[in-house]
């Protein structure tokens, strides 16, 4: 570019100065709190390739930047035209120009992104409201996921930002806390980043109307560092997808990065700064250790338990022996249990069934309605030999002959599905025999307990997660495993892995317990030497 050029483009920076720019900076000033223009330069041509005008300039300034570009545009077309003509032997004023209707106007090489414009940034209620609706079409998550987690996220995430209510809009968002995308700031950021840490738990159960800074000011004990991280990453979904749609700047996605990380956000990027995770270090599923499992499936203690219960006796055991979620197991039916290639398999699905054998429409299904976490959920699992010796069958063919759809009658729960009682039910008997453990030991513990199981047994990697129903994130596992019975997968090697795991001796059959009369564990603990772990286990009657 000719100094003629830079020398009027400088001009052109100095009637755009922004108060404070050019004024050295005190060493305790935050520099994220100056928003310059922003030039960018092609570092071969010199050419100005994105110019951004932040909030704070004027509209005349930025009409001045893009008058000026269109000018250095036209300027610069004219001297490769004149080079053009010089070089072919025509008269330099004669012009370069492509032949048709566009003879007469030159085209302008602006990026359209500089031009000037007073349209106000979206709020971050509607923005909200949108990637939810994405997520739901798109099939993402399920609607339950989306329902009591990622919106109860993103609805903390707003209100507690937010520095003003809405006096306009939408019935749905007048009153309410909201802010504009381009409100959204690093320094904003990072407040609620430190405000998040110490929110008190039990949002579940937040008193009606109340927002989340009346909860905030109210105080309580901590949530969880893994609820924590897990909201924050549900947060950071929202702002990456505004982030990639230049609706939100990049720096605000990366103070929350920074804190997922493990580093200061009031640092240097380059010196990280580990958590203080405290007492929440020991967060996280754990699998059932050997003495774990012998207390649970104790002949005694089972059979006192479970007498006469087909739930309490089954779902437990299935947990165990197939490694599927709570829900999974809960909200099965009669025609989910199928022989598969000779081998006798769960079916999961949120599919329900009549009883010949064709789907159901969601409006008409039988027991409430089937879901699954995720696409990859829906899998066949072998049933492990020793559910076949306790009477599995058996009981299936029994429900078959007495009419029955699903195979536990269990109650539908919005929020829970099927899982809430037979959830509270192995709470109440895992801490009976002493070893529940909140958010550490719970039923969830048996996906931990067969994964390593089968990973002792050699099953490969790959196959163990499809047993278990997470994703694969291959063109091949996604696009070419199906048949005409859904997603495949090599049963016969899975089941001779599963073979291999061996079960807690004692079980007694399903058969020996169903017309038994349940018993209080109080006793039979106390004889064992098992000692009850709830704080109020005396309302279980497991105390002396």
């Amino acid at each position: 570019m000719s100094s003629d050029k830079e020398k009027r483009l400088d001009g052109v920076f100095r009637l755009m100065k922004v108060p404070g720019f050019e004024e050295p900076q005190p060493p305790t000033a935050d520099p994220r709190s100056i928003s310059p223009m922003v030039v960018e330069r092609d570092p071969v041509t010199s050419r100005i390739t994105r110019a951004e005008l932040e909030p704070h300039d004027t509209a005349e300034t930025a009409k001045l930047l893009f008058k000026y570009l269109q000018d250095q545009s036209a300027a610069e077309a004219a001297e490769r035209n004149a080079a053009a003509a010089s070089s072919a032997g025509r008269p330099v004023d004669t012009p370069l120009l492509p032949k048709g209707p566009s003879d007469n106007k030159q085209e302008s090489i602006v990026p359209t992104n500089i031009q000037p414009t007073d349209k106000p940034s979206i709020w971050l209620s509607q923005a909200i409201k949108e990637y939810i609706e994405l997520a739901r079409n798109q099939q993402e998550l399920s609607a339950n996921t989306i329902t009591y987690t990622h919106d109860p996220s993103l609805r903390l995430f707003r209100e507690l930002i937010s520095e003003k209510r809405r006096v306009f809009g939408h019935p749905d968002t007048m009153g309410k806390w909201d802010i504009r995308l381009d409100e959204i700031t690093p320094e904003k950021m990072d407040a609620f980043i430190a405000a998040f840490w110490s929110f008190p738990s039990r949002q579940g159960k937040r008193p009606k109307d109340a927002d989340a800074k009346e909860l905030a000011a109210l105080g309580g004990t901590p949530q969880s560092h893994t609820n924590t991280i897990s909201r924050l990453k549900h947060i950071a979904k929202l702002l990456s997808s505004l982030v990639k749609r230049r609706e939100l700047d990049a720096s605000v996605l990366g103070v929350l990065q920074a804190a997922l990380i493990g580093t200061s956000s009031q640092r240097d990027r380059s010196e990280p700064l580990p958590l203080d995770l405290g007492e929440h270090a020991e967060d996280g599923y754990v699998a059932f250790s050997r003495e774990d499992l012998l207390r649970l499936f104790h002949p005694v203690v089972y059979a006192a338990h479970s007498a006469g219960d087909a739930p309490r006796y089954w779902i437990p055991l299935l947990g165990r022996l197939t490694g599927c979620r709570l829900n999974e197991i809960a909200q099965a039916n009669v025609l989910d249990i199928r022989i598969y290639d000779g081998i006798p398999c769960l079916f999961v699905t949120s599919i329900d069934r009549k009883a010949d054998g064709k789907v159901l429409p969601v409006e008409k299904r039988l027991i409430g309605v089937k879901r699954l976490k995720t696409k990859a959920g829906r899998r066949a699992i072998p049933l492990h030999p020793e559910l076949i010796r306790l009477g599995f069958l058996e009981y299936v063919r029994q429900r078959i002959s007495e009419d029955s759809h699903s195979l536990f009658d269990l109650q539908w729960m919005p929020k829970d599905g099927f899982g809430k009682y037979p959830g509270r039910d192995f709470r109440n008997m895992s801490e009976a025999v002493g070893f529940w453990e909140k958010k550490r030991k719970v039923f969830h513990s048996f996906r931990s307990t067969i994964s390593q199981q089968l990973e002792d047994a050699e099953l490969e990697d790959s196959l163990i997660d499809r047993f278990l129903g997470h994703s694969i994130n291959t063109v091949r596992q996604e696009h070419y495993n199906r048949n005409r019975a859904d997603r495949t997968m090599p049963l016969r090697r899975v089941y001779e892995a599963l073979c291999k795991v061996a079960v807690e001796p004692g079980i007694p059959k399903w058969s020996e317990v169903r017309e038994a009369q349940r018993k209080q564990l109080k006793g039979i603990c106390s004889k064992l030497g098992f000692a009850a772990t709830s704080p109020n286990a005396s309302l279980f009657g497991l105390t002396e």
